[in-house]
């Protein structure tokens, strides 16, 4: 299959108003671009299989709120990070220097590559909770537990998606990612004794406790208004691993890449 090519011409912004100009700004044109290469070669496709098989195998008999949003993040999460590394590798091929040398920034780029990587995890979310809810493999859920818990699952894999793009080459360095799975061992660990290795291990872990409560909106039937403090932060959360790619993409030498 031929990846779309990005051209300067594609990306510069012309001169129009309302949506004509949103649809040609340059992050909006490299996420087209890239989501029309990510469909082209099949993968988008793999994802629907994906999401059929995994449908398949942990839906096989009914299950309870709880196990339907917790098992459901976990599996779109995972797709999620391999997804994300497909549409990247594809669309940072060679051709695409060329385009960013005469690019005034490179921050077009790594937002377009956002905009299209968070833009595919809406329709396999969409796919999954309307196969467990049509076909009834939830007891006793209400419309509000679906939307909450379909918002929280959206935005934890938007925030995967997006943490994925930033750790992906060209953006991260090899020491960014060995310090990103330091991290991610000590957050996920448990500690054995008490002391200053289990508070060290408690405040590496906070950084993902807004994405565990996002979780389990969909299980709280008497829901608060201060129970959606989960989804502004995992919002800047998002913004900021954008920006984050955007530095260390303008950072970087492609030559060396």
């Amino acid at each position: 299959m031929k990846q779309e090519r990005l051209t300067p011409s594609s990306v510069a912004a012309p001169r129009a108003s309302g949506l004509a100009a949103l649809w040609r700004l340059p992050a909006v044109t490299v996420a087209r671009f890239a989501l029309r290469s990510y469909l082209r070669s099949g993968w988008l496709w793999g994802e629907v299989v994906y999401v059929l098989a995994f449908f398949g195998v942990f839906w096989y008999y009914p299950s309870d709120e709880s196990y339907f949003f917790s098992v459901a993040g976990e599996g779109l999460g995972v797709l999620a990070i391999v997804g994300t590394v497909v549409l990247v590798r594809r669309a940072m091929s060679a051709r695409v220097y060329l385009t960013l040398a005469r690019l005034p920034t490179r921050a077009s780029l790594t937002r377009g590559l956002a905009l299209a990587t968070g833009a595919v995890r809406l329709p396999m979310l969409v796919l999954l909770m309307g196969l467990i809810l049509g076909l009834h493999r939830v007891d006793h859920t209400s419309a509000s537990d679906v939307l909450l818990g379909g918002l929280g699952m959206l935005a934890n894999s938007v925030v995967v998606s997006t943490l994925t793009l930033a750790l992906c080459s060209p953006m991260a360095t090899r020491t960014i990612r060995m310090i990103f799975l330091v991290w991610l061992v000590a957050a996920l660990a448990s500690p054995l004794s008490a002391g200053i290795f289990e508070a060290t291990l408690r405040v590496a872990r906070w950084p993902i406790l807004p994405l565990a409560a996002a979780s389990t909106l969909g299980t709280l039937h008497s829901l608060a208004w201060y129970d959606l403090w989960p989804l502004p932060v995992l919002a800047l959360y998002v913004l900021g691993l954008a920006w984050l790619a955007e530095r260390w993409l303008a950072r970087r030498d492609l030559i060396l890449h």
